[in-house]
């Protein structure tokens, strides 16, 4: 009785197997059976579902990305990455070729392309001491960052023109300024110099890459800089604090004839080869240059600065100017440029 009872209860389970079993195949042949209605069923929906334009969903995937990638770029861990490369590394290796112009390059690089774009700059002032000691100790460096700007004035326009962080314009004036300083020892002789081009046109201040940055800001104000008039003060105030450092500078800008290029850009005049004094539509220009006054803004009063300065630099032994035909054109037939020029 033992015996037949052990079987019977190994006998059992394999039973109940058997049964589990069946119900499997019978669920699985049930799910095959329901699988093309449920595919069919999928179609339909696909049929009636709007697709997307193809170039909406680009820029869908192309913005996502960009999210992603920036997450990832203005995240802390990265920029103590780069602090350490920047900063420390260089100075760590045993190099019979010097690095500082390339660890300059870097972190300048960085700075204005990456860093200054983060919503939180907590550490901007360590940063631009930095660079401050990187261009100190390498005169290439200083070279290289004004001649990459006049042939690439990107960075002119994102920071010191197009950027509404007026701390970071700040920053941005004065680290320029510094590195013109550093480099007019050795080029504050070359800012006059003549050359000619294939045309046999004269070409001043192409000697020198202070003198080429200087002449592509002033280029930017016939591209662009008439758009973000209340970001212009660093901007005024880069070449103003220039014009004063010496001779050479004022001799410089009034040789290219900025003054033209100023009182037109202010009294929003087009460029024209010279202004007619004496014209029928002189009330005219005056009513709108007294509109162009009264909406100034603040920004502009460096600008006026720079314009008295330069008026005052060109003055001879006999006191009297020594102003180009353009330029003493511009300034007399500038009816609110005159008076600003008095308060001066």
């Amino acid at each position: 009785e033992m015996t037949t009872v052990s079987t019977e209860e190994e006998k059992q389970p394999t039973a109940n197997c058997d049964n589990h079993q069946q119900s499997n195949n019978s669920n699985s042949k049930t799910s095959n059976d329901q699988q093309p209605s449920t595919s069919k069923a999928a179609q339909k929906l696909q049929l009636f579902r709007p697709l997307l334009n193809k170039e909406l969903e680009d820029w869908i995937w192309q913005d996502n990305r960009q999210f992603l990638q920036d997450r990832n770029i203005f995240e802390h861990t990265y920029f103590n990455f780069m602090w350490q490369i920047c900063g420390h590394i260089p100075q760590s290796l045993i190099s019979e070729t010097d690095v500082t112009c390339m660890a300059a390059k870097l972190s300048v690089s960085f700075f204005i392309e990456t860093f200054i774009h983060a919503k939180e700059k907590p550490t901007m002032v360590p940063w631009v001491e930095l660079l401050t000691k990187q261009f100190n100790a390498s005169q290439e460096a200083c070279e290289w960052f004004l001649s990459h700007m006049s042939q690439e004035p990107y960075w002119p326009v994102q920071v010191l023109i197009q950027c509404p962080n007026q701390m970071v314009r700040q920053m941005f004036q004065r680290l320029v300024i510094h590195v013109i300083q550093q480099l007019r020892a050795s080029h504050a002789h070359l800012y006059l110099e003549v050359e000619t081009d294939e045309d046999d046109k004269e070409l001043i201040g192409q000697a020198s890459c202070v003198t080429r940055f200087i002449g592509s800001l002033i280029s930017l104000l016939e591209h662009g800089a008439r758009a973000n008039l209340r970001h212009l003060s660093e901007y005024f105030g880069l070449l103003c604090e220039f014009s004063r450092m010496g001779d050479e500078e004022a001799m410089y800008l009034l040789r290219i004839g900025v003054l033209k290029s100023l009182v037109d850009f202010y009294l929003g005049h087009k460029q024209t080869d010279s202004i007619d004094i004496s014209s029928d539509n002189e009330d005219n220009s005056s009513e709108e240059a007294l509109s162009v006054e009264k909406m100034r803004p603040a920004s502009l009063d460096k600008m006026i600065a720079l314009c008295a300065s330069l008026v005052e630099r060109s003055r001879g032994a006999d006191f009297r100017l020594r102003l180009s035909p353009k330029d003493f054109s511009a300034i007399a037939g500038g009816k609110v440029i005159l008076k600003k020029l008095e308060s001066f």
